[in-house]
Parts: C-alpha cells; structure tokens; sequence
C-alpha cells in the first residue's frame, strides 16, 4: 500500500507525506508529486518519511534531484525519519543526510527550510575531497577509478584529492571512525559531507556532496 498527501503551511513552504514503500514501482509518482510542488512555486519543501517502511536507490535520487532544483537562496528540503529502520539506514549508509537535511520531527524540519540559507552558489569554495580505500577491496578499486572519471569530466580543474589506503595506514580508520569503506569526504567547502560507497552513480556522487556543476544549478 502507497500513499501521497500534501499541504501547504505557508506562502512558501509546502509538505509531502509519504506511507509505505518508496520504490521502483512508485517512486515516479513521488517524483512527480515534488515536481507539482516546485513547479507550484513553493521554495521550502518538506518530506515527511515517518510512515514510510522502505526506500530504494530510485527514491533517493529523486531526493536530491529536488534538492538540487532547491540549491538556490532562500530555498531549502527537509527530510523527516520516523522510527523504521530501513529508510534512516538508507540515508546513514550512503552519507546523504546531512545534504538532504535529514530531521527527526516534522518540527525540526520546518525550522530548517524556514531558515534556509541566502547563499550564492555561484561564488563556492574551493574542492578539498579525501578518498579512504582498502586497496586490496574490489569495491575500492572502483572507487578510485570513479572518482579520476569524476574529476575529469565534473570536477573543478583546482580540485584538490586525496586518497588514502587504510591497508597501508591502519591507524587512520580509527582516528577518522570509518565505520565503512570505501569513503568520500568532502572537506571544503564546508559543511563536511561524507560518501560510502564505490562512487559509480555519478550522479548521486555530485548531488549527496553538493557538487552540482555550477551550470546545472543555476538551472
């Protein structure tokens, strides 16, 4: 069983609920629905996830598409996370939280989007990312060669990168909490934003760091 309802609690912010599984079956009506709401006009967009028992890989990057159509000043999206497990692990295990603005309570998020940021993404910091890999993981190895495509056809030519194998320098995994690799960071610019997995969505790569290319987001 899937549901969407939607209501508006302000001139400019809008909320969409979902109950039950966001998946490859109904993710494109999820989709859909905040598209209708962007497209409305609405700039500060919540989506309440707390009866949501599933979210797959599609859902996600429905996510932060909308985030990326809201990287503008005085525009934001919240998340909110009930208490099944499934779609918080989602968010914890590929480190999109923090870009997706994930929250707690539908109260916490409203304070977020309300106080959304008059930013200028055309004046950004430079790139500082750090790699940590298990050079002897397959998964790793993927990684490492997602990320020099990424760096040659998205990233800014000044990026600087770094990788490190905590197979070579074991004690970095504990000092740094690498609870899984591999491991993309973003150090600069700030806030830190972290990636787990091989990197090979590209896509989700640039949006889960903020990394849209500066054409896309003015767009």
């Amino acid at each position: 069983m899937f549901t969407l309802t939607d209501e508006s609690v302000g001139e400019h912010t809008h909320i969409v609920c979902v109950d039950g599984e966001l998946d490859a079956a109904t993710h494109l009506q999820f989709e859909d629905a905040l598209d209708r709401v962007i497209q409305s006009g609405k700039s500060r967009v919540i989506v309440d996830l707390t009866q949501a028992t599933f979210l797959d890989s599609t859902a996600l990057s429905g996510l932060l598409s909308a985030a990326r159509r809201l990287r503008r000043p005085n525009c934001a999206l919240a998340v909110v996370v009930g208490e099944h497990a499934q779609p918080r692990a989602r968010f914890d295990l590929t480190g999109t939280g923090e870009v997706l603005n994930v929250c707690g309570s539908r109260e916490e998020a409203l304070a977020v989007v309300e106080n959304a940021p008059n930013r200028d993404p055309r004046s950004p910091a430079r790139v500082q990312l750090r790699l940590y890999v298990n050079g002897g993981m397959p998964s790793s190895r993927r990684a490492v060669h997602a990320l020099q495509e990424l760096r040659r056809d998205h990233f800014p030519s000044d990026a600087d990168i770094e990788i490190i194998d905590i197979a070579q320098r074991p004690e970095v995994a504990e000092t740094e909490r690498l609870l899984a690799l591999p491991a993309l960071v973003r150090l600069s610019p700030e806030p830190v934003r972290r990636l787990i997995g091989d990197l090979t969505n590209h896509e989700q790569v640039l949006y889960a760091l903020d990394l849209v290319p500066l054409d896309e987001a003015l767009g």
